[in-house]
């Protein structure tokens, strides 16, 4: 495989201190949250984000590749991909919002929070801007941006764990990361007027385009989250809503896993797209890549042993004695992932 430059090695640090960042937020505020509420009212927060997250993704469509492809291939007519894409990424939106509205009446006890959640539709609609900063190969921006708004919220919800502010605070919080990120990528590509600009240059060929070959990958989308997010109304609905948010912390010493991994992929894709895909080269290329994730998800097993008897303990109470033996088997579903 080819050297890395200073500059991809100085990226691949800004991604992977972005992620850390993101994986210490999630362990930690999120099990001072979930102390602080109790397994019942943290229950009902990750059912109203599971839920939300389930239209986000379908508004997303998605078209996270295949938005960086678009932007990095046309490179001199991205205001008009991004102007379509965002229209049309507007229209799913307006189904999500439809359609968790409609989810609201048949969950009346998250009804408010479903309702303060919406933005998240919204700012996954938008992200395509922070698609457009990594197309153009600003990772070391974009991690630094990512850094500033999990540091904001990180401060936010400490100061609510502090103050003793109650379960709807937390759902506010919820969508500040994703607002803040959003509105710094956008501030970034020339503000506002730079998205006027692509809103203005939207044409009718790029919009029947971008929905032609984005309507099987929004649908995919879809039916991941549902997957994903089924087992948490599933466990509300049969176990109870205290199991439920008992499931919730488990799951946080899993997923920000994924996202490291989710950060240093396009690193080694860039590499790798560099190199014949035919050629010996990148076969052992790929190899050493698949052994490099491997040691990284071995390490997450361990380091998650680790974190649940030594660290999860100190923060959490006794209310969620009974997960802590289970982490270093739910961990083991790292190694696939």
């Amino acid at each position: 495989m080819p050297q890395m430059s200073e500059s991809m090695k100085k990226s691949g640090a800004w991604l992977i201190t972005e992620r850390v960042l993101r994986l210490l937020n999630g362990l930690i505020i999120y099990a001072a949250i979930a102390r602080h509420l109790g397994a019942n009212d943290f229950g009902l927060l990750n059912i109203a984000i599971g839920i939300t997250s389930i239209f986000s993704a379908f508004s997303g469509m998605g078209a996270d590749s295949y938005n960086l492809s678009e932007i990095k291939k046309n490179h001199h007519q991205k205001e008009s991909f991004i102007g379509s894409a965002i229209l049309i990424r507007a229209g799913f939106s307006t189904l999500s919002i439809s359609a968790l509205l409609i989810t609201s009446l048949i969950y009346p006890e998250i009804r408010g929070l479903l309702i303060i959640l919406i933005p998240l539709i919204i700012v996954s609609a938008l992200s395509i801007f922070q698609h457009k900063l990594l197309a153009e190969g600003h990772f070391s921006k974009f991690a630094k941006l990512s850094c500033t708004s999990i540091f904001i919220s990180f401060t936010v919800r400490a100061i609510g764990i502090s103050t003793n502010q109650q379960l709807s605070f937390f759902a506010y919080t919820a969508i500040i990361e994703g607002i803040i990120l959003t509105l710094l990528c956008i501030k970034y590509s020339n503000g506002v007027s730079y998205l006027a600009l692509c809103l203005k240059n939207w044409k009718l060929e790029n919009l029947k385009k971008y929905y032609k070959d984005c309507l099987p990958t929004a649908i995919s989308a879809l039916l991941i989250s549902v997957y994903f997010k089924l087992e948490v109304l599933l466990i509300a609905k049969w176990i109870g809503t205290e199991a439920s948010g008992k499931w919730a912390v488990l799951t946080l010493v899993l997923t920000p896993w994924s996202m490291i991994s989710a950060a240093l992929l396009p690193i080694f894709n860039n590499q790798l797209a560099s190199i014949d895909p035919l050629s010996e080269i990148y076969k052992k290329s790929l190899s050493k890549v698949i052994l490099k994730f491997s040691a990284l998800a071995l390490f997450a097993v361990l380091a998650n042993t680790l974190f649940s008897f030594f660290v999860l303990d100190k923060i959490l109470n006794e209310e969620y004695s009974d997960i802590f033996e289970i982490i270093p088997i739910a961990s083991l579903a790292i190694l696939p992932m």
